[in-house]
């Protein structure tokens, strides 16, 4: 690119004026060419390199891991296993309903499983399996305790005022209410205390950023999505 300034006038008289033409600008468009790509390339060059260690920054500064509930899909599962327990109990179909009690006690350490925590889900087990077996058992032994002091006759604890056996309805029942109020005890827990997990922060949410990035013949851009 260069400038070419010319002079223009007369060569009569002492005080000739003198007129200087207008710039004229020549252009060289293969230079131009090659110096926009020279700075195209240096400026990419100085934002990728530039890129780690922002990145870096970034990571440093970012938030530590937060909480993530899933707690939804325990009571998700814990209601489908109540309704195929109610629907077995009142069409007599035994399989629904035992199905439904399997549910009770497995829906949720699968769910556990399923969300990759393994170690919980075996808590999971442990709690629905080990509360509803206590209530049982301080069911019973509330039973055996009473029985003691009634009369020797009947070894379930007598007969009661009316004259009938206790010996039929008198364990079957409060255990069934022990099992079921240790069942309602671990599933509660299970919603609170285990249905959460620590994830990256961030993480499951959707998230897009450019790239920039030098090649031989030039740049290329993109987009680098999270989801």
């Amino acid at each position: 690119m260069g400038v070419r300034l010319r002079r223009l006038g007369g060569g009569l008289g002492t005080e000739r004026p003198r007129v200087y033409g207008l710039f004229a600008w020549h252009w060289d468009c293969s230079v131009i060419r090659s110096e926009m790509r020279r700075i195209a390339l240096i400026t990419i060059t100085v934002i990728a390199l530039a890129s780690p260690s922002r990145a870096k920054a970034t990571t440093d500064d970012a938030p530590g891991p937060e909480t993530q509930s899933y707690a939804y899909r325990l009571v998700l599962a814990d209601a489908a296993s109540l309704g195929a327990l109610v629907v077995g109990g009142t069409t007599g179909n035994r399989w629904v309903g035992a199905a439904g009690v399997a549910g009770l006690f497995l829906g949720a350490p699968i769910v556990h499983w399923t969300e990759g925590r393994s170690g919980t889900g075996f808590a999971s087990l442990a709690l629905r399996t080990g509360l509803p077996l206590l209530g049982m058992g301080v069911s019973f032994g509330y039973l055996a305790i009473r029985g003691a002091g009634q009369a020797q006759g009947s070894p379930c604890g007598g007969r009661s005022s009316s004259g009938s056996d206790n010996c039929v309805t008198g364990p079957l029942l409060p255990m069934m209410a022990g099992a079921a109020v240790g069942l309602l005890g671990a599933m509660v827990l299970d919603y609170v205390f285990l249905g959460t997990k620590r994830v990256p922060h961030g993480s499951g949410r959707v998230a897009l950023a450019p790239t920039v990035s030098p090649v031989n013949t030039g740049a290329a851009i993109g987009i680098v999505g999270q989801f």
